[in-house]
């Protein structure tokens, strides 16, 4: 039996079926117009908690839909929410993503102590199918959707974007085909988990393969967005301090430098003295590169990727 054998298990229920998902039903509407849904249930997997997403969308006084900005939390694998309450720099994102007239998804996925890669990839492809699914309730156009992520999350952004027709070996939520995105902002994301220094030694990245990277070396590679460069990829614009402490800035040189040489439209900002999170540095400078460089691939006239 492979790795990627190994990888996920979807279960099936007791003598009835589950549901796949539940239509968004929880859209409050703001005194400025927009509609806010919060916690609605975009998968089901038995045996695990319900996978959430939260959407905000702008107020649109013609009624048309809008472009769609899809944002996916960090936390080593093993933590974290919709709502990234420890980057003091989120809410300002989400405003920033708003004012631009786009509206803001954020996803939720099964953690690395709940099951092992790709169950992760998984979800978040899950996460994507049901807003593309549900667009015309949630009024978002769902040709014109990107993705943003921060470290665990950019990971899985790229993986997103990068891997699109891959079989991992399941699916889960809402069935279909996965469709290309218009681009991804990539925020100090791990590109390569074979090439993390002290990979070997590496509790999170065992976590997440289930085993040690030596034992999943198949799995490992599936797991690295390097792995799935081509030239068909939508562009990036990645963002990484060059005193991460904890994903080295040769993760996203390196990546990068490959995207390039295949390629790819991909673009490096390497942030001086920034460390992993960008917790204690300026960001109006970087949120308002990394709306502009989404609003640029997120019209209608530009050409769908393929």
């Amino acid at each position: 039996m492979t790795d990627m054998e190994l990888a996920v298990e979807v279960p099936e229920g007791p003598g009835f079926t589950l549901p796949t998902c539940f239509p968004p039903t929880h859209g409050i509407v703001g005194e400025d117009g927009r509609v806010t849904y919060r916690a609605e249930t975009a998968a089901l997997i038995d045996g695990y908690r319900n996978l959430l997403v939260d959407v905000t969308v702008p107020a649109r006084p013609d009624g048309a839909p809008v472009p769609l900005v899809v944002w996916i939390h960090g936390g080593a694998f093993r933590m974290g929410a919709s709502e990234e309450v420890w980057s003091p720099w989120f809410h300002a994102m989400q405003e920033k993503v708003l004012a631009a007239g786009f509206a803001f998804a954020s996803l939720t996925y099964r953690f690395s102590s709940e099951a092992i890669f790709p169950a992760q990839l998984l979800d978040v492809r899950a996460g994507l199918r049901y807003l593309r699914h549900y667009a015309g309730i949630l009024g978002v156009d769902r040709d014109l959707v990107a993705l943003w992520g921060g470290s665990a999350g950019a990971q899985l952004a790229l993986l997103l974007a990068l891997t699109r027709g891959v079989d991992f070996g399941g699916s889960v939520g809402v069935a279909g085909e996965d469709e290309p995105v218009r681009a991804v902002v990539d925020f100090y994301g791990l590109t390569d988990v074979v090439g993390l220094p002290d990979a070997e030694q590496d509790p999170v990245r065992a976590a997440l393969l289930g085993g040690a990277v030596a034992d999943r070396l198949e799995l490992a590679r599936a797991a690295s967005p390097i792995t799935h460069l081509t030239r068909e990829v939508p562009p990036i614009l990645a963002f990484h301090g060059t005193t991460d402490g904890v994903i080295p800035v040769d993760q996203s040189r390196s990546f990068v430098e490959r995207a390039t040489a295949v390629g790819a439209n991909a673009v490096l900002v390497e942030v001086e003295g920034a460390d992993h999170g960008f917790a204690d540095i300026e960001m109006d400078a970087i949120l308002d590169r990394s709306v502009s460089f989404l609003g640029s691939h997120l019209s209608a006239e530009h050409t769908r990727p393929r």
